[in-house]
């Protein structure tokens, strides 16, 4: 069964490269949608909503075109730069889509922007067919972000594409705001919503996930509450997971709570400010 070969093949394959979450997305969502929820039942998928776009090469080719500082250049990624522990990052988030940095550059391209010659940014495909690739693209220092270098990193990767003939696909959470501003900077147009799925392999990990997700799109404590005691019976929460319920406990206006849980994730050692994207 389905169920049965995420969790026995796809959890553990997914969890030793480091991914802990499980997502699908099926389009037309309209036909899928009793599918994943009957097939997935077990796990509790979590819908959200992602948006995508259509990239409109007249539009970016009316772009002006991008001037940059002396300290700062745009680079192609290639397989040396990647032994480079300078580039480490850049290395971690290739290996988070693909087999390995060999198959990202055989099949995919990206950029990075150096400032200094320090990586800041990268653009880089996470999917790629012979026409189409997926754009991913991160600004790794969030001091570095909303100072042009992600735009940067964007034009030198959509001018590739337009050079090979390759489509460009842009999607990503409807919550990622500049990302949603940046794609309609570069040419991509017609922002369209859907529903994915997504859900954390671990048990543990998952109810109190899902507790996150009833406080942020249902304001539903009662329910919330429910899945933290699933969780505490399974084991003691981390760090991770009291930032997370804290983030939820102050969306529905939970103060005690939600200060309650963020001192815990504290005196555990949270310190990842990524996260500030479940707020």
């Amino acid at each position: 069964s389905l169920p049965t070969f995420i969790k026995e093949v796809i959890a553990p394959e997914a969890q030793q490269i480091g991914d802990d979450f499980f997502q699908v997305e099926l389009l037309p969502e309209s036909k899928w949608k009793q599918v994943v929820e009957e097939q997935l039942q077990m796990f509790i998928p979590k819908p959200y909503t992602r948006v995508t776009f259509t990239f409109d090469p007249e539009s970016y080719n009316k772009l002006s075109k991008p001037n940059m500082p002396d300290e700062v250049t745009v680079e192609r990624i290639t397989i040396d730069m990647l032994s480079d522990k300078k580039f480490a990052m850049v290395r971690d988030d290739i290996v988070d889509f693909w087999e390995s940095t060999q198959d990202f550059i055989r099949n995919g391209f990206g950029y990075v922007v150096m400032v200094h010659e320090q990586v800041v940014t990268s653009c880089l495909s996470v999917f790629a067919t012979d026409t189409d690739v997926e754009i991913g693209i991160n600004t790794y220092d969030l001091f570095q972000r909303g100072k042009g270098y992600a735009w940067l990193a964007a034009r030198a990767f959509l001018d590739d594409c337009l050079r090979q003939g390759r489509t460009p696909h842009w999607k990503t959470e409807d919550f990622r705001i500049p990302s949603i501003k940046l794609a309609g900077k570069v040419g991509f147009t017609n922002l369209q919503t859907y529903t994915a799925y997504v859900f954390p392999y671990n048990e543990l990990d998952n109810f109190v996930f899902t507790a996150y997700h009833q406080l942020r799109y249902y304001s539903n404590f009662y329910k919330a509450s429910e899945f933290v005691q699933k969780a505490r019976t399974l084991g003691d929460l981390n760090a991770w997971h009291h930032f997370l319920l804290s983030c939820g406990y102050s969306l529905i206006d939970r103060i005690d709570l939600s200060l309650k849980h963020m001192n815990l994730a504290l005196d555990l050692g949270w310190n990842d400010v990524s996260d500030i994207r479940y707020v």
